[in-house]
């Protein structure tokens, strides 16, 4: 197990990692959460890296600026982002806590858990509720959850599977967008690349990969947004892009399987329908969208769909 501290390097390629985040104290006589959670991930034989926005040794001055900047990197490439809050507004009132959850909340890496006893929590668990996350009560039961989903996650990767892409993902994801030339990816495909995953990240939303034996073969964008018309209630909706198979995996049913595990995110995060804009004249796509129960909304320069009704052979998947 690999601990890495705040202002330390950290390696572009990390393996299962997780992100200690929540309040720190500068009282000595306060227990140190982060010391407990990393004695018991050693307990359990956790094989990954831990990062740590603390320094080494208590006390020491934090230079803001520095800090901030190692924490958004941290938090790019880790796999998850774990908040612990046991608030005492006294020895821990976590008011920074309170902003980091606000920048991460809508990310599929969040993971919440409080003590009971916490004081003035329940905006924050309100608030997590309302984007899909549960709230654990004591820190061992988040710590095996994280764990629960580290694995689920990194098997997905080594074979066959669907999930939301990360950092480590980059190379393969300006592969499958970019143009290559002798089978290699310019820097300006990377930058793309990293670019639209730092954005899904801040946004909230699914940049969802299909994966064969390790390989990035399919990826699909998806976004939310609330939607009202005169007289009614806003709805949630999601609305998906780029959907893309590498050329060598075509027809092969990759991205219906895309666009159903897309369905099932979107019914879970509560939207009332699911979109897509298609380039007039692309029949395949248009053919795949009907055979999963998508209707013709309307016409302009893009067929526009709106789902009717959800698959009723919707595939199992694991969601991480």
């Amino acid at each position: 197990m690999k601990i890495i501290h705040v202002f330390e390097k950290i390696p572009t390629i990390l393996g299962p990692s997780i992100m200690l985040l929540g309040p720190s104290s500068l009282d000595e006589k306060v227990t140190a959460w982060r010391q407990e959670a990393i004695q018991h991930l050693q307990a359990t034989g956790f094989d990954g890296t831990i990062l740590i926005p603390e320094p080494r040794s208590r006390g020491s001055h934090v230079d803001y600026p520095l800090h901030l900047e190692w924490v958004l990197q941290a938090c790019q490439q880790a796999d998850v982002l774990l908040f612990w809050i046991p608030r005492h507004l006294v020895h821990m009132p976590a008011l920074k806590t309170n902003v980091e959850v606000g920048m991460f909340i809508r990310s599929n890496k969040f993971m919440l858990g409080a003590p009971p006893d916490a004081q003035k929590m329940h905006y924050i668990r309100t608030l997590a509720a309302h984007y899909g996350h549960c709230c654990y009560e004591t820190l061992p039961e988040l710590l095996q959850a994280a764990q629960v989903r580290l694995q689920a996650l990194w098997q997905q990767s080594s074979v066959r599977g669907i999930r939301q892409l990360r950092h480590d993902d980059v190379p393969q994801l300006a592969a499958l967008y970019g143009q290559q030339e002798e089978g290699q990816v310019s820097a300006a495909d990377l930058e793309q690349a990293s670019r639209m995953l730092l954005q899904s990240e801040e946004k909230g939303d699914r940049l969802i990969g299909y994966f064969r034996q390790g390989e990035l073969i399919g990826c699909l964008s998806m976004h939310f947004m609330m939607q009202a018309l005169p007289g009614q209630p806003a709805e949630r909706k999601a609305y998906l892009s780029s959907v893309i198979v590498g050329g060598d995996y075509q027809f092969q049913g990759i991205g219906t399987e895309l666009v159903q595990h897309a369905l099932q995110l979107a019914e879970q995060a509560g939207a009332t329908g699911v979109q897509v804009q298609a380039v007039a004249g692309n029949h395949a796509v248009q053919r795949m969208l009907d055979k999963n129960g998508f209707l013709m909304e309307d016409l302009n320069f893009h067929f526009r769909f709106a789902k009717a009704t959800w698959p009723a052979n919707k595939p199992e998947v694991q969601l991480v």
